[in-house]
């Protein structure tokens, strides 16, 4: 449901922020990870698993997506056209299986750490 994909995306946009990667960059991963889920739970009315796979590396988010069902459309993929660097698709054994990169971009000026005034004053 749509529910259960906007929990998903909380719980790996979390997940992508415990493991280094910067606030706004990982909300970019977890909207890419729920556009694929509803465009499967919608467009292709299939309502069986899908298999994720993220790595994060220092330049880039790499997400594998894995489902059974067709490929996808270009026409489905617009807005995710706009946020990754490179999208792929292929079918084996009867999955569509899409990878996407999704570049780290830097954080924005509200995202940089800033240390108190204190901090600054005991500083060596």
């Amino acid at each position: 449901s749509r529910n259960e994909i906007a929990r998903f995306g909380h719980k790996f946009q979390t997940m992508c922020e415990q493991n280094g990667m910067e606030p706004r960059n990982a909300a970019i991963s977890a909207f890419a990870v729920e556009e694929l889920l509803l465009n499967v739970l919608e467009a292709r009315k299939i309502k069986d698993y899908a298999d994720i796979s993220a790595r994060i590396y220092p330049d880039r988010m790499v997400i594998d997506f894995r489902t059974l069902g067709p490929a996808f459309q270009a026409g489905e993929m617009k807005l995710l056209q706009k946020i990754s660097q490179t999208i792929t698709h292929r079918t084996v054994a009867g999955m569509n299986c899409t990878r996407l990169e999704l570049a780290r971009r830097a954080p924005m000026p509200a995202e940089s750490p800033v240390l108190p005034k204190a901090a600054l004053k005991n500083a060596p």
